[in-house]
């Protein structure tokens, strides 16, 4: 065992959904460029940033990682979990920050430019008044947010190249480490050969978007090729994956007998997006029609499915608000390895915010804590849904420990 004193503990940020050879690729190189002796990943839990349920049970997802070499993984909480980029990146600082003991996040970039990332971050925190004026002309012409962002960068002279998505991300990871004051170390390393969304197999990478889209269409061979044995034995035996075309009765039903201004009251539903997803549902009996007739320009297919997953969770803002649920109260171990067990105890000793690593022997402290462990049963129980697998799944099952 590593002395206290002679621990150096990374910081990751990801979803694992699934783990694949790049991740341990990432995390081979984050500890080494961090001379980290410990590895800590916060992972998203049974829902994912892009408005989906995770094609994987979180604790699953826990084991393919702890088996190829991470030693504690935490659930993200859910709304941070699947929220835009800056709320993913913000709720996950806060929770990486509040544990007191991490001292250095990686993350992946394209560029692989941490100084002009910086420098970008800063830009886009101050937001000069010339900025927001060029912005909302962007705005104004129809453009996404992250595309109107982009232009007007460009427009000012502040950036040369095309921001991809682990930049973008980057971007925000920054930003939050800079608005929370928080003592942790930002560093980068370039992602290799497969993009995010790539859909190609580049010697044994791949993007997971890309395994994603193998695994349902039975290429077992390439799902095998593109990640760690174990893992790849874990996603082939899955028998029930998840996917959200499957709520669509549940969301057309709602959306159809909901009062207007109800639907108003759910969270990122604004600007007459209630009207828009009404008439949609009204017209569309198939989800890809749907998704079809309620996309447009400014809303990007991401925010949609979003909006959707905070409808089914029946997620207002209110609750936000009213509950703090930016801000994690509690995290969730999902798995760890020996080294992982040594992090548990520290962080017990200097966190600001308990663990749970068995639920019946949590007791939530507050109003707060108790409306974020609701949020995280109704999270778990949709996902239990749309794959087939029995409810209340984060009370019963425990974190998966690996033994050698």
């Amino acid at each position: 065992m590593i002395s206290v004193k002679k621990m150096k503990i990374l910081g990751i940020i990801a979803e694992y959904n699934p783990f694949h050879n790049g991740h341990a690729l990432h995390l081979k190189e984050s500890m080494a460029i961090s001379h980290a002796t410990h590895s800590l990943a916060v992972m998203s839990g049974p829902l994912v940033q892009r408005g989906e349920p995770a094609l994987l049970d979180p604790y699953k997802r826990a084991e393919m990682a702890v088996d190829a070499g991470v030693n504690l993984v935490l659930e993200l909480p859910v709304l941070s979990a699947i929220s835009s980029a800056g709320g993913f990146a913000e709720g996950a600082v806060k929770a990486l920050d509040a544990l007191g003991i991490v001292e250095s996040l990686v993350f992946g970039s394209e560029s692989d430019a941490l100084e002009d990332l910086k420098n970008l971050s800063h830009h886009l925190q101050e937001e000069s008044p010339r900025f927001k004026a060029t912005l909302k002309q962007f705005l104004d012409q129809g453009e996404s947010f992250m595309g109107a962002r982009e232009k007007t960068l460009r427009n000012l002279n502040l950036m040369g190249h095309t921001l991809r998505s682990n930049d973008i991300l980057g971007l925000e990871y920054l930003k939050a480490l800079k608005r929370q004051g928080s003592a942790m170390v930002p560093l980068t390393i370039k992602r290799q050969k497969a993009d995010y969304h790539d859909r190609d197999l580049k010697g044994e990478i791949a993007s997971a978007t890309a395994i994603r889209q193998w695994y349902e269409a039975g290429h077992f061979d390439l799902v095998e090729k593109a990640m760690p044995p174990a893992a790849s034995r874990i996603l082939i035996e899955e028998t029930h994956p998840a996917c959200l075309s499957r709520a669509y009765p549940l969301i057309r039903y709602a959306l159809l007998t909901m009062d207007p201004e109800n639907l108003k009251a759910i969270h990122e539903v604004r600007e007459g997006l209630e009207n828009r997803l009404i008439r949609a549902a009204a017209t569309e009996v198939d989800f890809e029609a749907f998704m079809k007739k309620a996309l447009t320009k400014r809303l990007p297919r991401t925010r949609i499915q979003r909006v959707l997953l905070y409808l089914l969770l029946a997620l207002s803002k209110n609750d936000i608000v009213n509950n703090d649920l930016t801000t994690p109260h509690f995290l969730r171990v999902l798995g760890a390895d020996r080294r992982g067990l040594e992090l548990i105890r520290l962080i017990q000793r200097a966190s600001e915010i308990p663990l749970i690593v068995k639920e019946k022997d949590f007791r939530p402290g507050s109003p707060a804590a108790r409306a974020q462990l609701a949020l995280s049963h109704r999270a778990q129980n949709l996902r239990s849904i749309l794959a087939s697998e029995p409810f209340h799944r984060d009370y019963t099952t425990t974190p998966y420990i690996k033994k050698k």
